[in-house]
């Protein structure tokens, strides 16, 4: 199976940034916004704890991002 580092070298709609909080803090709206160049026709997709996908989710909105332009699946490995 290729990595996503491998599949972004190939697909030019398609970037992958590793963002590593115990080095670098937790990662925001912000830096993603950063990191992309801007978030004007982007979509945003979302992994992980249920309360840290709403509070990206919340980020991306109050950054202009359209609700449908953000894609997660809820799960929870404790229901």
């Amino acid at each position: 199976m290729k990595s996503l580092q491998e599949i972004s070298q190939k697909a030019p709609n398609f970037k992958f940034n590793l963002w590593e909080a115990k080095e670098n803090g937790y990662i925001n709206g912000g830096i993603v916004a950063h990191r992309s160049n801007g978030l004007d026709s982007k979509d945003i997709f979302l992994c992980g704890p249920p309360s840290f996908m709403e509070n990206l989710k919340n980020q991306f909105l109050s950054l202009g991002v359209s609700g449908n332009k953000i894609h997660y699946e809820n799960f929870s490995l404790f229901d």
